[in-house]
């Protein structure tokens, strides 16, 4: 897994950088359960708005309050979230955004915005979870974005990249991957849920890895960026035809 995401990313990712996961939806709640049995009161997540709505009530099954953050042409809005801390003294827990592709605007957030975004979690001891549901899937053109997490470079780390084999293969299996410094995936490691089940989805990941070693997953992910790419061509070109 970790020499598969550093051959699409360009990154350096380490085995002890990952976690196996049921999907996203299944990090989010594993993620978000540990950072509220870590809070003394009751948790709050800035979450980007418009986001994937599912996201939400996940967290809110985790307990957290939620505050929208706005999302622009450059991704959730990190100079709001800067507002918030400094002038009105919020303290959030974690602050959920979808770095590229962000669904449903389709935006990216910005690098510039990704470092003082990393900056202030750091400064304000909050976490920072990011879906990248869709990170790997640029248009053949475009280079891949690298994780969130791959640009963390705190000591004890603060973002937590969430990736899914549900976009890029099949949406059945349930499984996914989540990407962190060590010592955070070592927190996760040791969530009650992953001591008593001994892992996530053993069964499937099994089958996934040969799948991953020989490159044929690779290949995969080739074709379907041209198919994605060609088929929003067809109905780019539908919509100015029929919709002048």
């Amino acid at each position: 897994m970790a020499q598969f995401l550093s051959t699409e990313t360009g990154d350096k990712i380490l085995a002890d950088d990952l976690l196996v996961s049921i999907g996203n939806s299944g990090a989010i709640h594993l993620i978000g359960t540990r950072i509220a049995a870590a809070s003394a009161t009751r948790p709050l997540a800035f979450v980007e708005s418009p986001t994937y709505q599912w996201a939400v009530n996940v967290l809110e099954g985790c307990g957290f309050d939620i505050t929208p953050i706005h999302v622009d042409d450059n991704g959730i809005v990190v100079d709001e979230i800067e507002r918030l801390l400094i002038e009105e003294k919020v303290r959030p827990a974690l602050v959920f955004t979808i770095p590229s592709h962000q669904n449903p605007t389709s935006v990216n957030l910005s690098l510039e915005r990704k470092r003082k975004l990393i900056q202030l979690a750091e400064t304000y001891n909050f976490y920072i979870l990011s879906d990248e549901a869709y990170q790997l899937l640029s248009f053949p053109q475009y280079s891949v974005d690298s994780a969130f997490a791959s640009q963390d470079n705190t000591e004890q780390g603060v973002v937590f990249t969430m990736g899914t084999f549900s976009k890029i293969f099949a949406p059945a299996l349930r499984l996914g991957w989540v990407q962190a410094n060590p010592h955070l995936i070592q927190w996760l490691v040791n969530h009650p849920l992953l001591v008593s089940g001994g892992g996530l989805n053993p069964l499937i990941a099994g089958w996934i890895e040969p799948l991953l070693t020989h490159g044929k997953l690779q290949t995969w992910l080739a074709q379907l960026r041209q198919t994605l790419w060609q088929r929003y061509q067809c109905m780019s070109n539908t919509l100015q035809q029929k919709f002048p």
